[in-house]
């Protein structure tokens, strides 16, 4: 018997909200996440450690709420995924490839901030994260699945933020943020098999696949520094804790722990040169610490070993921790025109024999490359970007257990986003 979670009318009435911004979020290229923070950070590489143009830039630092001055952006970023697999050599059915269907995801931004004396300075922004693939033939179908695959994980959190200048030129910043997380899963009917049979797979077989949409709130913690050291050096450093999130009660069954799923701590350091006036050199080194979540880190091995979906240690999706070197430029062409490209490297998150449930969390994109623009007219700011993810396969290794009838699945992904923001300065800018 489950207990129900209590949530008292304030908290639905910021769930209903949450979950109308949670449900755009769209297959991200870094994980489950974005690969920058705001329409000029996604431009540069998403750099924003030791950089920022615009308030989105306080999701990746806090202390940013101090050196932006009084502002408020909004933006929206468009995410075109492109998720594809094969499957060959498997007992349960003929070779076969799945493509994903094709859709353009919105994913919203917003965020102000503001001072409060001398010293102290607040801010507001947005955080998303999702993955979520829908496929035109679900690829475990031959398991006994239903006709369509689809995993839907979004999540939104509201992050309020304060800084505060110890010293001339130097920033600390902490924040906290609440958020609401959506997940709905279809498709897995073949891991659904009852206590007692042979083929059972979960702790709760009733409780694994096409069961709607399931909420659970969480929030999380961060802090920051940011500097300026001399005339032409910044940098800035920042970590974000893991954040905690109640349990998917509806997917108790699928998901380890009996259906949590939280999203990962990420932490990490840049700096930002400027050897000319018009010119500014950024690099930023993220880590994104995915095996320390069971939802995330557990492996498909972890199934063959006796421990069902939904358990304790139950299988997930098997991502290895990730580290992303980010190195972005602008160009102050004029007083009103900055010109900003960049380039991403990042670690493969998925192994070789955990390709099979990569199918659900398509994240396989190590490069982008990525360009924009910002217009300045008064106190306003129009912003783009563009984004390229190229193509990429992993090829399977003992992918699919031999319960399943051995095989290998190969996935691959690639994307294209664009986005456009608008900002205003209130008062004098620094």
């Amino acid at each position: 018997m489950t207990q129900k979670r209590l949530c008292p009318a304030p908290l639905r009435a910021l769930a209903a909200v949450l979950a109308v911004l949670s449900s755009t979020a769209a297959p991200a290229s870094l994980g489950p996440f974005e690969h920058g923070y705001g329409i000029p950070s996604m431009g540069m590489a998403g750099v924003a450690y030791s950089f920022a143009r615009d308030t989105s830039a306080l999701g990746a630092n806090p202390a940013h709420a101090g050196t932006l001055g009084s502002r408020a952006d909004i933006g929206i970023s468009l995410i075109d995924p492109d998720a594809n697999g094969e499957i060959t050599g498997n007992a349960a059915g003929p070779d076969s490839v799945h493509l994903s269907k094709p859709v353009i995801l919105p994913v919203p931004q917003l965020g102000t901030a503001f001072d409060l004396g001398e010293r102290w300075s607040a801010g507001a922004t947005f955080q998303s994260a999702g993955v979520g693939p829908e496929y035109r033939s679900n690829p475990f179908q031959r398991f006994g699945g239903g006709p369509t695959a689809r995993l839907s994980l979004g999540q939104i959190g509201l992050v309020g933020v304060l800084a505060f200048r110890p010293a001339p030129g130097h920033h600390v910043g902490a924040s906290i943020s609440v958020g609401y997380q959506t997940l709905a899963v279809e498709g897995l009917q073949g891991f659904t098999a009852p206590e007692g049979s042979p083929a059972n797979a979960s702790v709760a077989p009733g409780a694994v696949t096409d069961r709607g949409t399931d909420g659970a709130f969480g929030a999380n913690v961060a802090v920051g520094w940011h500097g300026r050291i001399t005339d032409w050096l910044s940098a800035g450093a920042a970590y974000r804790s893991p954040t905690w999130t109640q349990k998917h009660d509806r997917y108790r069954g699928l998901l380890p722990e009996g259906g949590r799923l939280q999203l990962p701590a990420i932490y990490g350091a840049g700096i930002a040169l400027q050897p000319l006036s018009s010119v500014t050199i950024a690099i930023d080194l993220q880590r994104f610490v995915f095996s320390d979540q069971k939802a995330f880190g557990n492996g498909i091995a972890r199934l063959v070993d006796g421990n069902r979906l939904g358990s304790a240690n139950g299988p997930g999706f098997g991502w290895r921790d990730v580290n992303a070197l980010k190195i972005g430029v602008e160009w102050r062409a004029t007083q009103r025109l900055a010109l900003r490209a960049g380039y991403i490297d990042s670690r493969q998150p998925v192994r070789a024999g955990d390709t099979l449930f990569a199918f659900l969390g398509p994240v396989m994109s190590t490069t982008h490359y990525t360009a924009g623009a910002s217009y300045r007219f008064g106190p306003w700011t129009v912003s783009g970007y563009w984004t390229y993810v190229p193509h990429e396969t992993i090829r399977g290794e003992d992918s699919i257990p031999v319960q399943l009838g051995g095989g290998e699945a190969d996935v691959g992904y690639h994307a294209k986003q664009a986005g456009l923001s608008l900002g205003r300065r209130f008062g004098g800018s620094r």
